[in-house]
């Protein structure tokens, strides 16, 4: 009886684990591969940026101060998620980077990176932003007051 009993138990809560793996309770998006070519260079146009117009929390970004090889490695290790969990589901922060990239290809576009682990690429010549989020990653700053 006791063998029996555990193996249901182990059953159970390996099926329990197998279903929450698969289960969007909305508490993280969902992150697809961004498709993104290597990058061959960064420029940094600002660093340590508060967004004033949609925020009125009192924060000092201006220890938010990403580097180079900080948003190289942000675009390569981020997923893309969609435009509505990157407006609804994630942390949101008024401190910012934004920059250019140039791509191995030949392609360049705009970046911007939030504190929060989020951001978005934007490709010259496209007409829509690749919203990214990736909370493995660690920039610079990112323990503020």
């Amino acid at each position: 009886m006791k063998h029996k009993l555990f193996a249901f138990v182990a059953a159970l809560m390996v099926s329990t684990q197998a279903l929450s793996a698969g289960i969007d309770d909305g508490t993280e998006p969902l992150r697809t591969p961004t498709h993104l070519p290597e990058v061959r260079w960064v420029v940094i146009e600002s660093n340590g940026q508060r967004n004033t117009q949609t925020s009125s929390e009192p924060m000092d970004c201006s220890r938010f101060i990403v580097s180079q090889r900080e948003v190289a490695s942000f675009l390569r290790r981020s997923g893309a998620v969609s435009g509505r969990d990157y407006m609804e589901i994630l942390n949101w922060t008024p401190c910012y980077a934004t920059g250019k990239v140039g791509f191995v290809d030949g392609r360049t576009a705009r970046w911007f990176i939030r504190l929060g682990h989020s951001g978005w690429v934007a490709p010259d010549n496209a007409e829509h932003r690749i919203y990214l989020y990736c909370p493995e990653c660690r920039l610079a700053g990112q323990r503020l007051p």
